[in-house]
């Protein structure tokens, strides 16, 4: 009943797909018994109005965008240079020349998409502002700048892709590690609150 009363002029996007949602899991409620959809429709729009600002504040993701890949992109150099200083010292056998180079390059296709994904953000913008658009939460190809939007998105997953790629560079690292786990059973007598390291796994915990 409510979502033949709400008309879809007056409401906006989200606003539409969470009524549609409820609709939806009111009417298919009645046929799959015990399987309750209305919770997971409410989970959904919940999630939903958290993320739509999103939308409607696109400055504000933008400005996290930036600062994240902007800050990762300077990890990324900072911990090439550290790779660099350990293959010169020779303390770390692991470490070649292979692996340094492997990391330079990956960090320079990072900062090239960075670039490119900065610069055709602002291209696009810029030309969108000069044409009126269908919306903001889909570009048409007949909207100003779709040609340099498209361009950002790629380097963006691109630069993304690179990070990715960037953290398998630290498996020979984790490599050469070993974790060994201390198990200790908590005792009020002890002055430490526990008692003397268990001598292996098999060892009962309790007397």
């Amino acid at each position: 009943m409510l979502y033949m009363i709400l008309t879809h002029e007056k409401l906006n996007f989200v606003q539409k797909y969470k009524i549609e949602l409820l609709a939806f899991a009111h009417q298919t409620s009645k046929y799959v018994g015990e399987i309750e959809l209305l919770p997971l429709a409410r989970q959904k729009c919940h999630s939903g109005f958290i993320t739509q600002q999103d939308d409607y504040v696109p400055a504000v993701h933008l400005l996290g965008a930036f600062v994240v890949f902007s800050a990762g992109l300077v990890y990324q150099w900072v911990h090439t240079y550290i790779t660099y200083r350990v293959y010169r010292s020779g303390v770390a056998r692991h470490v070649g020349v292979g692996w340094v180079v492997a990391q330079a390059i990956i960090s320079l296709l990072s900062l090239v998409f960075f670039v490119g994904a900065t610069l055709f953000a602002g291209l696009a913008g810029r030309s969108r502002r000069r044409h009126i658009g269908h919306g903001t939460f889909h570009w048409s190809t007949r909207d100003g700048g779709f040609a340099y939007h498209v361009l950002s998105s790629a380097c963006e997953w691109a630069m993304s892709t690179t990070f990715l790629v960037y953290f398998l560079t630290f498996h020979p690292d984790f490599k050469q590690m070993k974790i060994d786990i201390v198990v200790r059973r908590r005792s009020s007598g002890s002055h430490h609150g526990y008692d003397s390291i268990v001598n292996s796994e098999n060892t009962p915990l309790t007397h």
